[in-house]
């Protein structure tokens, strides 16, 4: 199932921020998910207290993103290091 991305304000604020490669790498990751929610290929774990509430981790930065499997889509919420994005 191909899932479609909607990156929220804070996400695009964030991806603004990253550099060519890091945007590349962020994008190469991302298309993966969309394309399998469940893949081995990332790290991806459930945020506690949260039902559809997920971390992507990339490199030295985790994603925040909510999954609704009924509408197929993906909430992009934010994005930052790992030491900042959890607050």
């Amino acid at each position: 199932m191909n899932y479609k991305l909607i990156p929220l304000k804070d996400f695009k604020k964030f991806i603004k921020k990253r550099t060519p490669k890091e945007r590349k790498i962020i994008d190469m990751k991302l298309s993966i998910l969309s394309d399998d929610i469940t893949s081995k290929e990332l790290d991806i774990k459930q945020l506690k207290g949260y039902d559809n509430t997920f971390r992507l981790r990339v490199g030295k930065y985790r994603i925040i993103y909510e999954i609704y499997k009924n509408e197929l889509i993906i909430i992009l919420a934010d994005g930052g290091s790992r030491g900042g994005i959890y607050k």
